[in-house]
């Protein structure tokens, strides 16, 4: 009975890891993929952004919760050669570190008129894609409003506490060109513009922030899985680039500006970058905006290849409406997978180790509970053990190393379990040796 309840036990481990793994995303994608990136929904595929001026204004409610509200335009081509309707998609940030940041799609304007839209939620962001039944052809201006009613999160910052706002205004898979002719890519290409976006602090607020910019990547740095850049640059930064002919042009990047009520207004605008052409020994003359100069920009010369937008950390206690126990439930969740998968590898070959041993003390043959065990029960569950292994593992970016970790433990477990089925099918194999068993001692007695 207990071998049969091993094997039940193993067949029931197995089918759950396959369906898990069958209906689950990958836990751990080292490149998390939103619907909007590769966006394959009727009417989207042609529709471009040319340029887009966002607006964000952050500021505490009369409940003291963090409230974000946004205005965005966008500059869209829709392509009218396509089979469907064109239509026009994006996506943003509904939850970070396991809260829910309350976000509130409120409008979504053509032209000045409200145009109706589906809400798309996706496990950690939510979607938007027009229902527009008259075919739009050309430039238009496309005006969203959104809002997070609670922006703030509690974020563990090693001993310190931090209630932090991270705006993300586009994913990092932001085109900064688009094709001049979408259905006819071979007619060019041409920049994104205008490219710009600004946050206006509310002055009760200014005083409360411990650090803050625009966000960015820090390779020595870790962050939470599924955000593209774990640290911010400075609202102001410089950056040296070159252009087609080895000019070297210096660049200021970003604005920072107090408003005349205290705000802190903070601005990063691509056609109103400062710049100057520089030697080789690094002089030049005064910084001045360059229209030609900004023409040819692009985002990794601006050093905006992360998500584009803001990270801002308060001091403790300057937002209400926070759930202290999301971020312990956040890590808890994501490490969840992997603990179960070590687990099992412990199981398995904690089973391993123990038919052997039996199979080793045993004088007579095995009997047919400790064949199931070892020929059926065992490697069945070492194979629910591999499902998730894949399933986990190669879904992680190539240096963490829980990867490498996994991989030893995995390659233990699979050495255990080839082992016992070696040993158990040897003394299947062997005579057995009566003369020395106790009952051959008694009959000789």
């Amino acid at each position: 009975i207990p071998a049969l309840l091993a094997l039940a036990a193993s067949v029931a481990v197995l089918a759950a890891s396959i369906v898990t793994v069958s209906t689950q995303p990958a836990p751990y994608d080292a490149d998390a993929e939103y619907i909007s990136e590769y966006s394959s929904l009727p009417g989207t595929v042609l529709t471009q952004v040319q340029g887009f001026e966002i607006e964000a204004e952050l500021s505490r409610d009369e409940r003291g919760r963090a409230r974000l509200h946004v205005t965005e335009r966008d500059t869209v081509h829709f392509d009218s050669e396509g089979t469907r309707v064109p239509q026009f998609i994006r996506e943003w940030p509904s939850e970070r570190l396991g809260q829910d940041l309350g976000f509130e799609l409120e409008s979504v304007r053509i032209g000045g008129a409200e145009v109706p839209f589906r809400e798309l939620p996706q496990p950690t962001s939510l979607a938007m894609v027009t229902q527009l039944e008259d075919v739009l052809d050309g430039e238009h201006e496309v005006e969203i409003e959104y809002s997070l009613a609670s922006a703030a999160v509690d974020a563990p910052n090693g001993a310190d506490s931090l209630q932090q706002v991270r705006w993300t205004a586009w994913y990092s898979f932001w085109e900064d060109t688009y094709w001049t002719t979408p259905s006819r890519p071979f007619d060019g290409s041409a920049p994104v513009r205008p490219i710009r976006v600004q946050l206006t602090v509310a002055p009760d607020l200014v005083g409360e922030i411990r650090s803050g910019g625009w966000i960015d990547y820090d390779g020595d740095r870790d962050g939470p899985p599924g955000e593209d850049g774990n640290w911010y640059a400075p609202w102001e930064s410089e950056n040296h680039v070159y252009d087609d002919e080895s000019r070297a042009y210096e660049l200021r990047i970003g604005r920072e500006t107090t408003g005349e009520d205290g705000s802190l207004i903070v601005e990063l605008d691509v056609d109103g970058i400062r710049s100057r052409e520089v030697d080789a020994a690094g002089q030049g003359g005064a910084f001045a905006v360059d229209p030609g100069v900004n023409a040819w920009l692009e985002k990794y010369e601006l050093g905006l290849s992360s998500d584009l937008g803001v990270r801002l950390n308060f001091e403790p206690g300057t937002f209400s409406g926070i759930d202290p126990g999301a971020y312990e439930r956040y890590t808890d969740d994501y490490a969840l997978p992997y603990r179960l998968l070590l687990g099992l590898a412990g199981v398995v070959t904690l089973a391993s180790i123990g038919v052997l041993v039996l199979a080793l003390r045993r004088q007579r043959p095995p009997g047919a509970s400790l064949k199931t065990v070892s020929f059926l029960a065992i490697p069945l569950l070492a194979l629910a053990q591999c499902v998730l292994f894949f399933w986990t593992v190669m879904s992680m970016s190539g240096d963490d190393a829980s990867g490498g970790a996994a991989i030893a433990i995995g390659t233990l477990m699979l050495c255990a379990v080839t082992v016992q089925a070696v040993v158990v099918g040897r003394r299947i194999s062997a005579k057995p040796h009566l003369g020395s068993s106790p009952k051959a001692k008694r009959r000789d007695r």
